[in-house]
């Protein structure tokens, strides 16, 4: 539990992330995630997560995900399909439904609620970039024609008609 709550003191809290330069929602979704992973980090050894441990070991040891050359998976894409894609147990959760399910009990204002929830809806998609201005993209889904208005404040540059692995 000390090992735990040491770790979470460890952990930038959004107005340090902005003060070093994210975009406030990226500061939020970062430390929500950093938070989630330190959850998960602490969870995956016990008894209950046994399944679900085993099949990301598998999954990681496939994948190796990393960056190419060595993978097309980046590392990013990776963690939040292990966090927000994979269900396991009875009652098909992920990893990011059971950090919501005691988001009480770790002490999560509102806003890092909020910003878990949707990144628990969230899915990975193809997207074509239709236009692209400052870090705000407008990207049409390849499967359902839908279109989107987004904010990837990363630093991502990409050009205009290209397709993109994105998770919106």
């Amino acid at each position: 539990l000390q090992r735990g709550e040491q770790k979470a003191a460890e952990v930038k809290t959004v107005a340090d992330l902005i003060a070093g330069g994210r975009h406030p929602f990226h500061a939020v979704y970062s430390n929500v995630a950093n938070l989630l992973n330190l959850f998960v980090e602490e969870l995956v050894d016990l008894p209950f997560l046994n399944r679900a441990h085993a099949f990301l070991s598998k999954a990681q040891d496939l994948y190796s995900p990393g960056y190419p050359p060595m993978s097309p998976i980046t590392v990013s894409h990776y963690v939040h399909w292990t966090l927000f894609d994979v269900p396991f147990g009875v009652d098909r959760e992920t990893l990011g439904d059971c950090f919501l399910g005691v988001s009480d009990l770790l002490g999560l204002d509102r806003v890092q609620v909020e910003a878990g929830e949707k990144l628990c809806d969230s899915r990975l998609g193809l997207y074509r970039i239709v236009s692209a201005t400052d870090g705000r993209f407008r990207l049409r889904e390849m499967i359902s024609d839908r279109e989107f208005d987004t904010i990837i404040p990363t630093g991502f540059t990409t050009e205009v008609g290209r397709l993109a692995l994105i998770r919106v």
